[in-house]
């Protein structure tokens, strides 16, 4: 019985005293309280406290959100809203075993998105964001009993705006959010597909799913690069004109992807727009048609992504 006592006398020695850190961010009355990018206090949004992994710099990407999707470490979420009829408000606290947080600096990253909904992992909901820290902000060490493992932040603090966010004497502005070009989307959507993984399995010429279809086409076709499945691409003829039907992903700019013929599988030239004629169905597919006056005996779709 004794070795038994003593030996659980050791376990019990080698646990922390105290495990876990005690977070509470606040943007009450008297406050500075979230406003939209036009100046208008939120009735709405969301509100993320955390920080980022180590070595990534946020200041760098502030204008990426998938960048900074792919680094984020959460602590905290909750939600803008009037207090006390005051809008554009927050408040609330957490408890959590976070060591890979202890000593970071923390960031609020605020938005709104278009249909009240949390923000999404690829980002497709976001109408605005904003990322803010102070100097001072860090976590605590949750290995410390209380106070020391307990931090309470709040608006009124806040020193640095990253990006086109802005802090004014009452008021955190954000920004507003748009794609910014096809990468920023093609990175938010493999994100989404490819959260914990590493970051090469994302890029736009990796095949994760080995069925022949680049992450880049998935992209563009609306495919799950995750899963292996058939190229969705039709081809038809007529005695006039050769047409090329697929899906295509909502939203692109224009040019991110480009028909271009060849006559010899080696030299690829864009097929000119004057020779395309393009129509979308009611489910969504495009059919692209090319004359056979072209010149051309054969084609592909060039995904161009560009930052």
């Amino acid at each position: 019985m004794i070795p038994r006592l003593l030996t659980l006398l050791m376990l019990l020695a080698v646990l922390p005293a105290h495990a876990g850190i005690s977070l509470s961010v606040t943007a009450q009355p008297g406050q500075r309280f979230v406003e939209n990018p036009a100046g208008t206090p939120l009735a709405a949004g969301f509100v993320w406290a955390g920080s980022f992994a180590t070595g990534f710099d946020p200041a760098a990407d502030a204008l990426n959100p998938a960048a900074l999707m792919a680094a984020w470490q959460p602590c905290l979420t909750t939600t803008v809203r009037p207090i006390f009829g005051e809008a554009g408000r927050f408040s609330d606290s957490t408890q959590a075993n976070a060591p890979a947080l202890t000593g970071k600096p923390i960031y609020l990253w605020i938005f709104t998105t278009s249909d009240a909904a949390a923000p999404r992992a690829d980002l497709a909901n976001v109408t605005a964001y904003g990322l803010f820290t102070a100097a001072a902000w860090t976590f605590p060490d949750g290995t410390l009993p209380p106070p020391q493992n307990y931090r309470q932040i709040n608006s009124s603090e806040v020193q640095t705006a990253l990006g086109a966010a802005s802090v004014s004497a009452t008021a955190l502005r954000l920004q507003p959010f748009t794609s910014h070009s096809s990468r920023a989307m093609f990175d938010a959507a493999m994100l989404a597909f490819f959260p914990d993984t590493a970051a090469a399995v994302r890029e736009p010429d990796a095949d994760p799913d080995s069925d022949g279809l680049s992450n880049a086409v998935e992209f563009y076709l609306t495919r799950n690069p995750a899963q292996a499945s058939g190229n969705p691409m039709e081809i038809s003829r007529t005695e006039t004109a050769i047409s090329v039907t697929r899906p295509r992903r909502d939203g692109l700019p224009p040019g991110t992807a480009v028909l271009a013929g060849s006559n010899d599988l080696v030299l690829w030239l864009p097929v000119p727009a004057h020779l395309l004629t393009e129509t979308t169905d009611s489910g969504g597919l495009v059919t692209t048609s090319i004359p056979y006056s072209s010149g051309f005996r054969f084609f592909r779709f060039d995904v161009n992504l560009t930052r």
